[in-house]
């Protein structure tokens, strides 16, 4: 199980002084508004005001908007130009979000409410987390790196061409404090000259011993040629290490091409791997859902009510459409959507069509686009459930199958019985978690993602969930919506 201990240090220590200088702006913007003569070395109840505590609260706020903008990625921190523009845009939506908290909570208090201290509060933490990160960290990091003060020691799997290119670039870029140890291939007998001096230090099935006795940090998997079986046979043997690991292949591209990951140059390195308690996760996850599922039964009803009207007027039927699906482990479930289609639309036209697509992995060629998971031009389609489908409204029934424990907020798409029966093992691994209304599959193109693509993405959100990812991909779920991609 993976914590917070595996995360990498300097990513934590970032992350306080960057705390700690919010924290700093918010007291020297208290301090020029209310307290201007005030002596808080001999009145340090100050110190303790309300509205200070309250301050730190949203101070952590602003490092989760750091978080979103991947202020703590080591290839934007390491950066100059590109740091500060992203600085800035973070901090810019977080005093907007907590002027808009001011409008939202009625306890005066604990909360700000005078637009100079925010905007006090605002250069003051521009100044000093630009101040610390730029001038001082980044250059500590960079003279640390380049003197082989800060180290992680990585282990590459993967002997071929793409963990050769990776060795170079490990040995003449020090900038990323990394240093390597050696390979691990099932190709290549152990004792085998790589590069350099870097040998093959083992097979697979020995990584938790190299990793214990080489000490190892960092695992990058970069195996050249390989199925997504083999990956994630891989990735596994990886992940029982508990320690952090990396995947560079051309499998998991649409990753770095849909999400913003690690780069290491130019090779994109997707991490693998939870950094928190996956039991106390699924207790924070059931408490979201619940709580997001009931304001959304309540903020939509207008919705439910005009989407009722309009497939009762449009053609005969019922309002909700009931079909089973298989939710975590396989269970099955009662799914509930609006109802889009006439009455006896045939099943087989579907069925056909997915087995194909499953089959050809990257590409259906029955009237889809690029691999697109929805029919286009389906004919058993009404023309309300045209609309309800192109705006995703007729998705907002699941809000229910949220409620009842049956689906997540967040998560894979709950699968057909007749859609698992053509999965291949690999497929099935997207069975672990709760099926989701919204996830990173439809948040990065929807229909338009090949389903192998799909897949992947799946895998690569459960290896990564958390509270802070969902709420992520419920934010961009938003935008998606409003502008229709992707449905059909």
């Amino acid at each position: 199980m993976k914590t917070l201990r595996t995360y990498p240090a300097y990513k934590l220590i970032l992350a306080f002084f960057d705390f700690t200088a919010l924290a700093i702006a918010f007291f020297i913007a208290l301090k020029f508004r209310f307290w201007p003569t005030i002596d808080l070395i001999n009145n340090p109840d100050y110190l303790i005001h309300p509205l200070y505590w309250s301050s730190l609260f949203y101070a952590l706020f602003c490092i989760f908007i750091f978080q979103f903008f991947n202020l703590y990625k080591k290839h934007v921190f390491l950066t100059f130009a590109e740091q500060q523009v992203l600085i800035f845009k973070a901090l810019a939506i977080a005093m907007c979000g907590y002027i808009l908290i001011t409008f939202l909570v009625k306890y005066p208090q604990y909360v700000i409410d005078s637009r100079l201290v925010i905007f006090y509060a605002a250069i003051a933490a521009l100044v000093l987390v630009s101040f610390f990160r730029i001038l001082i960290y980044r250059s500590l990091f960079l003279t640390f790196a380049n003197n082989h003060l800060i180290r992680r020691r990585v282990l590459l799997v993967g002997a071929g061409d793409s963990g050769k290119m990776i060795a170079a670039n490990l040995l003449t870029d020090r900038k990323f404090g990394l240093e390597l140890v050696g390979f691990v291939d099932d190709h290549i007998d152990a004792g085998t000259k790589v590069y350099r001096s870097y040998i093959v230090l083992g097979n697979s099935d020995e990584i938790k011993d190299i990793v214990d006795i080489y000490n190892v940090h960092e695992i990058i998997i970069c195996v050249s040629a390989t199925t997504h079986e083999g990956l994630i046979q891989l990735v596994q043997k990886c992940k029982a290490t508990n320690k952090s690991v990396q995947v560079y292949s051309d499998l998991y591209e649409v990753v770095s091409q849909k999400v913003q990951v690690e780069r290491y140059s130019e090779f994109p390195m997707v991490r693998i791997g939870r950094f928190h308690s996956e039991d106390s996760y699924r207790i924070i996850k059931r408490i979201i859902d619940i709580l997001g599922s009931l304001i959304g039964l309540i903020l939509f009803s207008p919705i439910f009510l005009l989407a009722a009207v309009a497939i009762k007027l449009d053609s005969p039927g019922p309002i909700f459409f009931r079909q089973t699906r298989l939710g975590r482990h396989g269970k099955k479930f009662q799914f509930f959507k609006f109802r889009t289609m006439y009455l006896n639309a045939d099943e087989r036209v579907h069925k056909a069509y997915l087995k194909q697509y499953i089959k050809n992995g990257k590409k259906a060629e029955n009237g889809g686009t690029d691999g697109v998971f929805k029919l286009v031009n389906d004919k058993r389609i009404t023309p309300v459930g045209r609309f309800l489908r192109r705006a995703s409204f007729d998705e907002f029934p699941q809000l229910f199958n949220v409620l009842k424990g049956d689906m997540s907020l967040v998560g894979p798409r709950p699968c057909l019985p007749y859609e698992y029966e053509e999965y291949n093992p690999w497929h099935k691994e997207r069975m672990k978690v709760l099926p989701g209304l919204t996830g990173l599959w439809q948040v990065s193109g929807r229909s338009a993602v090949a389903f192998d693509d799909m897949v992947v993405l799946d895998l690569y959100y459960i290896e990564n969930m958390s509270p802070w990812f969902d709420m992520q991909l419920i934010l961009k779920t938003i935008p998606v919506v409003l502008k229709g991609s992707g449905g059909h």
